[in-house]
């Protein structure tokens, strides 16, 4: 998705006494949203004089290359930046500690232990995951248009309980993949509808709604949901950042 196909042409420069051989090039991709555009870098090395499928890195990272206190090779060894993977039509991105990959929006049913056990099934959007192979942590968001997610998808907080601010999923006794492989996916989205969603973990937020932050206005919100049989809107929503946006500051 973030490779850059070019045409081929001389990427070597000589004078009189010695040559100057380029090895990767940074590519600035600006990336329109609904209301604004986003810059989005990526590093490519150069193979035969082309460009090869291009890495997610941040402005830290072209700093730190730029200054000197780094050159590109230890950049690439210490960044382990997200990058387009073709293992998974729903992988938008993955490198060893991370990945990341979608569920389109469909028909869920969503159970409940609060102060009593109940279930809503609801038309859910689609569900965008961040998954740390490492630490074994998960992030959820969703985004609410039903084509594949691109960089400047919208990602907003779902208005599930047990997932704060930053969309860091409590997961409780959720099985999670002990080592990764492509099973891993249908493992995370199977386990997350079927945990048991208990609490809120934004009752101390401030200045967001209150599908949010109270666990009987959540469920009052999911059983308008299940009656009307219709989908969330973004005015619903709390907005979080674009996908690019989110790829190039994934750890913060």
């Amino acid at each position: 998705m973030l490779s850059t196909a070019v045409s081929k042409y001389e990427l070597e420069t000589r004078s009189r006494t010695n040559s100057i051989q380029s090895k990767v090039a940074l590519v600035l991709h600006s990336v329109a949203t609904s209301n604004k555009k986003q810059q989005v870098i990526t590093m490519h090395d150069i193979d035969d004089n082309q460009l090869s499928k291009g890495k997610v890195i941040n402005s830290k990272q072209v700093t730190r290359m730029v200054s000197g206190k780094g050159d590109y090779f230890d950049c690439a060894q210490s960044a382990k930046p997200l990058c387009s993977s073709l293992i998974d039509e729903r992988v938008i991105a993955e490198n060893d500690n991370d990945v990341v990959f979608y569920t389109p929006p469909s028909k869920r049913t969503l159970w409940y232990s609060t102060t009593k056990n109940t279930n809503f099934s609801i038309l859910s959007p689609g569900l965008f995951f961040h998954f740390k192979k490492s630490t074994k942590s998960l992030r959820v968001f969703c985004y609410l248009n039903r084509k594949k997610p691109k960089l400047d998808t919208m990602l907003y907080l779902p208005p599930m309980l047990n997932i704060d601010r930053k969309g860091s999923l409590c997961t409780g006794t959720m099985r999670l993949p002990k080592t990764w492989s492509n099973a891993g996916i249908d493992l995370i989205i199977s386990n997350f509808f079927d945990s048991r969603f208990t609490h809120s973990n934004m009752k101390t937020a401030s200045g967001i709604p209150t599908i949010y932050t109270d666990d009987e206005a959540n469920m009052a919100y999911m059983a308008a949901l299940e009656e009307s049989e219709r989908k969330m809107k973004a005015g619903e929503l709390v907005e979080f950042k674009t996908i690019a946006a989110y790829l190039e500051n994934a750890d913060d």
